[in-house]
C-alpha cells in the first residue's frame, strides 16, 4: 500500500500544546488548480494581499468651507475652556451642569474626589491659567479624552480629561492632574 510523503516530526514545546500551520500561503494560494488552501485563503482568493500598495488616492481639492471646518474646535475642547474659566468656577450651578452625575477627579496629589466635593471647594484661580491641548482622541462616538496642559504662573500640569455626551451637552466625567517641570 502506498502511503503518501511523511510529514516531519513537529518538536512540540510545553508553551505551544498543538503544533502550529505556517501563516504563509501554499504554492496553491497563487490559484493553481487541485492544490490543497486553507479555509481562509479560500475565503479571502481574489481580494488582493493585504501588504499590497493602497491604490493612490486622489487629493481632494480644497473648498471655501475646508478651512473653516479645520479651525474649529471640537465642542469637548469648549467645555473644557469653559470649564477653567473664572466666570464658571464662581458659579457652582453652571458648573453642577458641566460636570456628569458620577464625575470623578484626581489631583495633582493623587488625592480623588467626587461631585459634591469639587463643587464645594470650587474658586476661580489666583493666577490666570492657560490650556494647551495635546490631543483629542474619539473613544467612542459619545466619549472624548482630551489631553492636555494647564500653565500658570506658580505651575505646570498635564491633564487627562474624559467628556461624556449626554443630550446635546458634553459633560466632564473624569479628570486626572499630574504635576510636571516647566
Amino acid at each position: 500500500m502506498g502511503q503518501g510523503p511523511r510529514r516531519p516530526r513537529v518538536e512540540r514545546s510545553s508553551r505551544c500544546p498543538r503544533p502550529r500551520r505556517s501563516h504563509r500561503l501554499p504554492a496553491a494560494a497563487t490559484g493553481e488548480r487541485g492544490a490543497w488552501l486553507p479555509r481562509r485563503a479560500r475565503r479571502l482568493r481574489g481580494l488582493p494581499h493585504p501588504e499590497a500598495a493602497p491604490a493612490p488616492v486622489p487629493a481632494a481639492e480644497p473648498d471655501l468651507f475646508s478651512e473653516a471646518e479645520a479651525a474649529t474646535e471640537h465642542p469637548a475642547i469648549a467645555s473644557q475652556r469653559r470649564w477653567l474659566s473664572d466666570e464658571l468656577r464662581g458659579d457652582r450651578d453652571a458648573a453642577a451642569e458641566l460636570l456628569h452625575p458620577r464625575f470623578t477627579g484626581v489631583d495633582t496629589r493623587g488625592v480623588s474626589s467626587g461631585k459634591g466635593r469639587i463643587l464645594a471647594s470650587l474658586a476661580p484661580f489666583p493666577d490666570p491659567v492657560s490650556m494647551e491641548i495635546d490631543g483629542v482622541e474619539e473613544l467612542a462616538p459619545w466619549v472624548v479624552l482630551v489631553r492636555w496642559h494647564a500653565r500658570s504662573r506658580s505651575a505646570v500640569s498635564a491633564h487627562a480629561s474624559v467628556w461624556v455626551k449626554q443630550g446635546d451637552a458634553w459633560r466632564l466625567r473624569f479628570d486626572q492632574a499630574t504635576a510636571t517641570t516647566r
